[in-house]
């Protein structure tokens, strides 16, 4: 599901303590780790979190790029040019035919010596697998080499290897997002209630919550699309109580890749997920998802690296992974 438009009177500041780490990481000179990953599952509001952190670091007068990795997947030089022409006023108009080195070394030149350069990268593991590389080796190497005081942010799912070998090395501790409270998972739900005019507000049911259980509110995206389903049934004159479909198409949306990076189609890893939640495997060994299952070994082994690569399971040890807790709720109500 292609993120929402950014709201910033939707925001809700749960991870106020992330951005002020990145702020002041940004601020830091000495730090010679000048490249930082935002990891988390699938709608945990990765993207809306560079977003918010863009707009505090252009308050303190920090140049900042945000690029989504997805647009870059053709032509990545000339929607960085784009980016900078929009967003940072007052340096040398770049000439159509410019290389991508040459319009960072004059970025280098145009901005103050004392002023910070942040590139804000989102969805790294989104395009397929031949994007991503072109994308390091074209794009982000060369940002770390110019200009000297630049910084990358990119944000991702858990467990994502860099491949570039460059960016590796400048990586600094990552940065996990948490799962919501409950108590903030609510707050979303009622400050997108008062949004908008009073013909379309959406009136969210007392038993909201006790409809959704066991999930507990915790992941923003799926909290998102449960409030666009309400406001479609409320628009069309449905009954407001949610069904199994509304949690399995919430679910199919968040966890749209590219498909050349998945072997198997989203239904087939539905299917697979609430298999595993029904039989109540919170934790799981490739054996037990096997016999559960009823995969070969091979065909197990294949099903299980595509839920890695959606984001909404861990390693844990050598032969054991575990599901996020948000998503395992999610999943057990569509059962």
């Amino acid at each position: 599901m292609p993120p929402e438009a950014y709201k910033s009177n939707l925001f809700i500041n749960e991870r106020q303590s992330v951005i002020q780490d990145l702020r002041e990481w940004v601020g830091d000179d000495t730090d010679v780790k000048r490249l930082r990953l935002i990891v988390a599952p699938p709608d945990y509001g990765k993207t809306w979190l560079l977003h918010k952190l863009k707009d505090d670091l252009q308050t303190t007068g920090v140049a900042v790029l945000l690029l989504s990795a997805q647009d870059l997947t053709a032509n990545p030089t000339e929607k960085l040019k784009d980016a900078i022409a929009k967003n940072i006023p007052h340096i040398t108009p770049i000439q159509n035919e410019a290389s991508l080195e040459s319009i960072l070394k004059q970025l280098h030149i145009d901005l103050h010596p004392d002023r910070r350069f942040v590139v804000l990268v989102d969805g790294l593991n989104e395009p397929a697998i031949e994007i991503q590389k072109i994308i390091q080796k074209n794009l982000l190497e060369p940002l770390l080499r110019y200009p000297k005081n630049s910084k990358i942010i990119i944000t991702t799912r858990d467990d994502y290897s860099l491949s570039s070998a460059l960016l590796r090395r400048r990586e600094g501790d990552r940065i996990p997002l948490n799962l919501f409270s409950p108590d903030s998972g609510w707050k979303q739900l009622q400050k997108r209630a008062k949004y908008g005019n009073d013909d379309d507000r959406v009136r969210l049911p007392d038993d909201f919550v006790e409809q959704v259980q066991p999930y507990d509110l915790s992941i923003p995206g799926l909290n998102t699309c449960l409030f666009e389903k309400l406001r479609q049934k409320q628009e069309s004159a449905q009954p407001a109580a949610f069904n199994t479909a509304d949690f399995e198409d919430c679910i199919r949306q968040a966890l749209q890749v590219s498909n050349t990076i998945l072997r198997h189609d989203i239904n087939e890893l539905l299917a697979d997920m609430q298999t595993l939640v029904k039989a109540r495997l919170f934790e799981w060994t490739l054996e037990k998802f096997s016999a559960t299952c009823k995969y070969d070994r091979q065909n197990t082994i294949h099903h299980r690296n595509d839920l890695i690569v959606l984001g909404v399971v861990d390693h844990i040890s050598t032969d054991r992974w575990k599901f996020d807790l948000g998503w395992y709720k999610f999943i057990q109500r569509t059962l």
